[in-house]
């Protein structure tokens, strides 16, 4: 029948089944199991039927004295471990089946079951005769009498090791694969952080040479060359990012930029003395979205300090913000002469920045800055 005390726990009735633990009293096993049958203390036959369920349990199932000695075995039991006599570990303590290294596990685990609490483990441990195993054990207290309150202590304890190396093998396979995978994936990012250097040194060369070309023209070759010179640099410095990033699929904003910047003040300073001051938060986004908003940068600051007329007082303020959930901002803003009622936006400048806003999602414009100058907004998702 199934007994379920007052502590709304089920547990198992069962007559004792070895007679150097019982004088024709029951036993009760609490079991956290959820549902499990019970066994009448005085029945008889009650014996055999409790040597039936245990039987017919595919885990390997012990009984063991308080001291952790082995007093009886299932037969699955004897299977799974391949011992061929029971009768020649008999006695011996539980943990001499087991690697020495697993000892200390097993005695606390006695000690805990003996303490009248319920130990759990899983551990390798082979076979009688080598084969290899994990097992997933479980050792409970056995009481003698009822369970209710002022129950008699703990009389034995049940053990119940489950096969598990099918499981844990997998796992390790599991594990085998991500830690080739960690390994793969860092030869990857070392080379494309070899990539992004040798790309940046041979994108600094052409920068060189269109500078030393433009150098040699005059008039509107000089300023076209010079103005490719620019656009080239601000790639470059996109692959210098990546080869000194931590994260080589990710460029942070706030340096990138920032450098970019620097970089932009020495390029076009031409003795007029304006700066370029920043306020930019800590963002990241993928290189492609760096390269776009790169490229929208370099156009819009370029673009202010060759038709402002930015003097040794003035300068352009760049901002970087996040704006909402995944999303940020991008103003630059000069306090030159203001700009012109007509935009001009079929310069080849405005196109590339119209162009590159559209490639990241983002939404560029124009406005007047009151008390004169420019501001330009970019809007755009982080990804």
């Amino acid at each position: 029948m199934l007994h379920t005390p007052q502590d709304g726990k089920d547990h198992v009735i069962m007559p004792q089944a070895d007679a150097a633990l019982a004088h024709g009293t029951g036993l009760s096993l609490a079991h956290d199991l959820g549902f499990v049958a019970g066994i009448p203390g005085g029945a008889a036959g009650g014996v055999g039927l409790a040597v039936s369920l245990l039987s017919a349990l595919p885990d390997c199932v012990k009984l063991l004295d308080l001291d952790g000695r082995l007093i009886a075995m299932s037969h699955a039991g004897l299977c799974l471990m391949e011992i061929d006599d029971f009768g020649a570990i008999r006695g011996c303590d539980w943990w001499t089946l087991w690697p020495s290294e697993a000892e200390d596990q097993l005695r606390r685990a006695v000690a805990r079951a003996r303490a009248g609490e319920t130990a759990r483990f899983t551990a390798f441990c082979p076979t009688a005769k080598g084969t290899p195993k994990w097992w997933e054990v479980t050792v409970a207290p056995i009481r003698q009498g009822k369970i209710a309150e002022g129950a008699d202590g703990v009389t034995a304890l049940l053990s119940v090791s489950r096969d598990v190396t099918a499981q844990m093998e997998a796992l390790q396979e599991i594990e085998t694969r991500r830690a080739e995978a960690e390994v793969a994936l860092a030869q990857s990012r070392l080379l494309l952080r070899e990539i992004d250097h040798r790309v940046k040194n041979s994108l600094m060369l052409i920068v060189g040479l269109l500078r030393m070309q433009a150098r040699q023209s005059a008039g509107e070759a000089e300023a076209c060359l010079s103005e490719a010179a620019q656009r080239v640099l601000t790639v470059a410095a996109v692959h210098d990012q990546l080869y000194r990033a931590e994260m080589p699929d990710a460029v942070l904003l706030d340096d990138y930029l920032g450098h970019l910047c620097t970089d932009l003040a020495a390029a076009l300073r031409n003795g007029d003395g304006a700066r370029i001051e920043t306020t930019l938060a800590p963002l990241s986004v993928t290189p492609d979205r760096a390269v776009a908003l790169g490229l929208i940068l370099a156009e819009v600051v370029a673009n202010a300090f060759r038709h402002a007329r930015l003097g040794p007082d003035n300068a352009v303020h760049v901002r970087l913000a996040a704006e909402g959930p995944g999303r940020a901002q991008l103003v630059v803003e000069d306090d030159g002469c203001g700009m012109p009622e007509r935009t001009g936006q079929s310069g080849l400048g405005t196109r590339v920045v119209l162009s590159k806003a559209g490639e990241i999602g983002g939404e560029a414009r124009w406005s007047p800055r009151q008390g004169g100058g420019t501001v330009f907004t970019l809007d755009f998702p982080l990804a």
